[in-house]
């Protein structure tokens, strides 16, 4: 409510306390990872408040925890989660209902995805923003294009962050992007 008090916070002060059944600990976001997780979500995911967006990841994937749980409740966005691409005939109808806005998964999801359920091109059609982990193969995102009827771009999540820090355009191939706002990307040895 409104009417609580909120102290000043500072970037190192802890903003989310989550805890993963896998390794049965837990982890603290920071307010300063928070934000970049709401803003990369926004800005490389295209994702909106009260809008529903369609995410397939697979536990242990990088972005698994950080776009698969927290920056969906960060933006205000309406997640359809499936941990089980193989599985995802038994939630498409779910996902058609609530007409997603975006998608968001690693390749190998899509893939297999696409051969199982028939009827995912349809929804990938109503998507305004396609996106998968980097790498992908770049003549299936070509041909995908050509399905849809928008380009599929891909992320780089790297496993030590958890967090967008390049997105593709689609013009390069086998690229992981340009850096999105706000982040550095530089080789510091061989």
């Amino acid at each position: 409510p409104a009417i609580v008090p909120t102290g000043p916070t500072r970037a190192k002060d802890p903003a989310i306390l989550h805890f993963t059944e896998i390794g049965q600990t837990a982890s603290v976001v920071m307010h300063e990872a928070a934000l970049g997780l709401a803003r990369t979500a926004r800005s490389a995911l295209g994702w909106q408040p009260r809008e529903a967006v369609t995410l397939a990841l697979v536990p242990g994937e990088p972005a698994y925890v950080s776009y698969m749980l927290l920056a969906p409740f960060l933006v205000g966005s309406l997640v359809i989660c499936h941990e089980d691409p193989a599985r995802f005939t038994r939630h498409a109808d779910v996902a058609v209902d609530l007409s997603p806005r975006s998608w968001f998964s690693s390749f190998k999801a899509l893939d297999v995805m696409i051969r199982t359920e028939p009827n995912l091109g349809t929804l990938l059609k109503g998507c305004a923003s396609i996106a998968v982990l980097h790498p992908a193969d770049r003549g299936f995102l070509s041909m995908s294009a050509l399905s849809w009827g928008g380009p599929v771009r891909t992320v780089w999540v790297p496993w030590e962050c958890g967090l967008i820090l390049a997105s593709d355009g689609g013009n390069r191939a086998g690229s992981a992007g340009q850096p999105v706002q706000g982040a550095e990307v530089r080789i510091l040895s061989e």
